[in-house]
Order: C-alpha cells, then structure tokens, then sequence
C-alpha cells in the first residue's frame, strides 16, 4: 500500500509570519497548490488550494518594495519549479524574529524568571530568489 503523506518531487513552500511562535501563523503548502497571484502598491498575495479539501483558500501576502510586483512573481515561480523531480521544503518567506528565554529560578531550575537563561535568538528568512526585491514581512489569511 502506497504512502500518501507526500507526492514524490513535489516542493513544499513554507512561510511564518513575525510572530508564528506565539499566533500560529505559519504554513506550508505543497507548490501544487497554486492558485494564483494578485498584486498590490507593495504587496503581492499569493493564493494556494486548501489542502484540507475544502472550497476554501490560503493566502500569502508578501509585503515588499513598490512596484517590484512582477519581479516577486517571477521569483515565485523560480521558487515553486526549483528543484524539478525531487520532493523538498523550500522556506520561502519566515519573518519571525525571536530571542528565546528559558525561564529560571534562582537555583536553575523552572520558575518565572527569564535572568539569565537566554538560549538562542531568530532571524528572518526570505528566499535568495527575492534578493534587491525588498520582501520584508508575511501575513497569512487562511481559508478565504
């Protein structure tokens, strides 16, 4: 019996918003998902079939320098058909920007303190394809 989990060579898009730790606000799509764009003064929303089924759509808006909507769409595309035959994650636009704080108490262990238990900090992410094209933030609207 076959496995259905994932379709062989099909890419998978990921993208979070800045605060996907704390809202849920993260997705990936397979790149066949893809519906279609619309483009704004500076922003492009791209639109993916809800994978749950449903007659509903998942939207992905990336905010990025005005009037660069066509050079977005064109990394899109280059985004989704990269890596043609082999099934991949592609992270596409992580904005989420964390510092990480254990909290401590005095002795070390769990308590309500963050002093001085930092462990690691986030950067965003954007996808090499969208270089000198300013992407700078994601906001997902899922099932439109």
């Amino acid at each position: 019996m076959a496995n259905n989990l994932h379709n062989a060579g099909t890419n998978y898009l990921y993208f979070a918003e800045a605060e996907a730790a704390t809202t849920a606000e993260a997705i990936c799509v397979p790149a066949s998902a893809y519906l279609s764009a619309d483009p704004a003064a500076d922003a492009t929303s791209f639109k993916f079939k809800n994978v749950l089924g449903t007659a509903t759509a998942n939207v992905v808006t990336l905010t990025h320098t005005a009037g660069k909507n066509k050079e977005v769409m064109a990394a899109m595309v280059e985004i989704m058909n990269s890596g043609k035959g082999k099934a991949g994650l592609i992270v596409v636009a992580d904005a989420e920007v964390t510092t990480d704080k254990e909290l401590t108490t005095a002795t070390g262990g769990a308590g309500t303190s963050y002093d001085p238990a930092v462990y690691g900090t986030k950067t965003s992410v954007f996808h090499k394809a969208f270089n000198g094209l300013g992407v700078s933030a994601v906001a997902i609207t899922p099932n439109v």
